[in-house]
């Protein structure tokens, strides 16, 4: 069952066996048994664009493409932010290698 009958995701990542799924403003998870979409906590602050996804030996988390100029990066699992540097134009997708063997997906 969906959040709402209005409700329009318009970005999906399926990392392992999970499926995150986002609308504009929030993310989230569809349930193991496929019955319910529940809300991800996730602190995202702005438009999402885009959303791909980040694991480690445990587990799989959203990573979140913002809309703006510089675009922003939020790694779900930690809540930071980080702008997207490899261009000062907006961006509209955002892709990642979601089996990285890392704690972190952002690093500087």
């Amino acid at each position: 069952a969906s959040p709402s009958p209005f409700w329009k995701p318009h970005a999906l990542v399926c990392p392992r066996n999970q499926i995150f799924l986002a609308d504009r403003y929030h993310v989230y998870e569809l349930r193991s048994d496929n019955t319910k979409v529940e809300r991800y906590p996730c602190m995202v602050n702005g438009t999402i664009a885009d959303i791909a996804a980040a694991c480690n030996k445990e587990s799989c988390w959203p990573v979140v493409l913002l809309q703006g100029v510089p675009p922003l990066v939020l790694d779900c699992s930690t809540g930071r932010q980080d702008p997207l540097l490899q261009t000062t134009d907006g961006a509209g997708r955002i892709a990642t290698n979601a089996d990285r063997e890392n704690s972190g997906m952002l690093q500087t």
